[in-house]
């Protein structure tokens, strides 16, 4: 699996993680090459502590998690030039 770094919104995603598994072909066709795939990702987090004083006023911690699958497909002219600037 591979871990997504949030970037300048992480605070908004706390302590939560992404990670995906790709599994995917390329083909030449011609003048083409056909990429194509499937990714699978898994989003894990746990809501907790919001107010970081150490308790969960009003409630009770819980985990957050979801998954979902997208495909992947695309073609490209294969570019012959080498000394493009």
């Amino acid at each position: 699996m591979n871990d997504h770094d949030f970037g300048d919104v992480r605070f908004s995603h706390g302590d939560g993680t992404v990670e995906d598994v790709f599994t995917g072909a390329a083909a030449t066709q011609g003048p083409i090459v056909r990429i194509w795939g499937e990714a699978r990702f898994v989003f894990t987090d746990s809501f907790k502590n919001p107010l970081d004083i150490g308790i969960e006023p009003g409630g009770d911690p819980y985990d957050i998690s979801g998954s979902w699958t997208t495909v992947f497909s695309a073609g490209a002219f294969i570019d012959s030039v080498t000394d493009a600037p």
